[in-house]
């Protein structure tokens, strides 16, 4: 199980790197191109290397004291954190406010993805 809150860290609102099909989104090209397939994603602004290359997106509605000033209209994106991440990255967020939780033996959890993840990550924790 999941558990925890959001600790108003900004953790998850900058520095983020966002994917389209699993692929990384690493130009001003393939951003532009994710922006204009989900809009509502254009709340992540987007900070380039020297090369031209993107390094890494900020959220542009994250106010000074780390909450969210589109908190009602946010992006489902962030909705669904931590457990669209978890699924897709095999990890939460150092720093977050989020950890996995063992709960008792026998729970139920209707989302097998989530579930399998789960189990794997609390194998590895007992080695």
């Amino acid at each position: 199980m999941i558990g925890g809150r959001c600790k108003k860290r900004g953790v998850r609102c900058k520095g983020l790197e966002l994917a389209q099909f699993s692929k990384p989104i690493e130009s001003k090209q393939g951003y532009e191109a994710l922006i204009a397939k989900e809009p509502e994603l254009a709340v992540f602004k987007p900070v380039y290397h020297k090369t031209g290359e993107l390094n890494y997106l900020n959220c542009s509605a994250l106010s000074t004291n780390n909450t969210c000033m589109q908190y009602e209209t946010r992006p489902q994106l962030c909705r669904n954190y931590p457990y669209s991440f978890f699924i897709a990255q095999d990890r939460l967020l150092p720093g977050c406010g989020y950890q996995i939780k063992l709960k008792k033996v026998g729970f139920y959890m209707t989302c097998r993805a989530l579930k399998h993840k789960i189990a794997q990550v609390l194998a590895c924790q007992r080695v």
